[in-house]
């Protein structure tokens, strides 16, 4: 057997996250049913990291064996009949060593959350986006999107279910950029604690609409106190853009 690494996009709408549950439909689980009727036997498949209910992506990566001799543009093709109507699509298929793995391999992870500022848009554009009623100053945004650059304690942005031992994580790029009718949110990181993306973008988007100080962001971050993080925004606007890897 060969391992295949899959380059996916799905809109996560309508499944309770990546991850396979017994009774829910998930991203992986829809791959996974797909795959073992292609191979006639179980394929387990193994990701660059979970998303949450809700939260779409662009480029997830995953890897699996199958044992079935085929060709990958035809494997594709198989794949993307079962699958495109869950709203999943395999983008690239090719063979990798195995010594790769999606998750432990990779070195840094981007996403990209879109927020509609402005009333002037059409329903289904509000479809993946969230929407804010007041006018939001970048400029005031960005200076609180710069205190997250380099290594910090994330406690303040954590999930209290997170089981991660560390809460340290490094942030390499943090940016908000005006795109059309859309403000988006893009940030990369070595790698994030559950809804630690969705947790610093509302805590953010707070602090802007009550016309607090942009101080009062680093402030926050730097308590470690959960209880001081604002509403978690919306999983709808947040998709896992990128997988970086050497």
């Amino acid at each position: 057997m060969k391992k295949i690494l899959a380059e996916i996009a799905y809109d996560g709408s309508i499944y309770h996250g990546f991850q396979i549950q017994p009774t829910k439909p998930t991203v992986q689980g829809e791959i996974e049913k797909a795959l073992t009727k292609i191979n006639k036997k179980k394929v387990k498949i193994h990701s660059s990291g979970r998303t949450d209910k809700g939260v779409h992506a662009k480029r997830q990566i995953i890897t699996f064996d199958i044992k079935i001799n085929i060709q990958l543009n035809n494997l594709k093709k198989a794949l993307n009949a079962i699958l495109l109507k869950n709203s999943i699509k395999i983008l690239k298929l090719r063979y990798v060593k195995n010594s790769f793995h999606p998750r432990f391999s990779a070195q840094k992870r981007k996403y990209s959350y879109f927020i509609l500022n402005n009333d002037n848009y059409y329903p289904w554009e509000g479809y993946q986006a969230h929407y804010v009623n007041k006018k939001l100053n970048i400029n005031n945004l960005n200076q609180m999107a710069k205190t997250l650059i380099g290594k910090h304690d994330f406690t303040t942005f954590s999930c209290i279910k997170d089981k991660s031992k560390s809460k340290f994580r490094h942030i390499h790029f943090a940016k908000f950029k005006k795109r059309g009718k859309y403000i988006i949110f893009e940030i990369i990181g070595s790698s994030f604690l559950w809804k630690m993306v969705r947790s610093i973008i509302g805590t953010m988007l707070d602090i802007e609409i009550k016309n607090e100080s942009i101080s009062t962001f680093e402030t926050i971050l730097k308590s470690k106190n959960r209880n001081l993080a604002r509403t978690t925004a919306p999983a709808n606007a947040l998709f896992l853009d990128r997988v970086y890897y050497e």
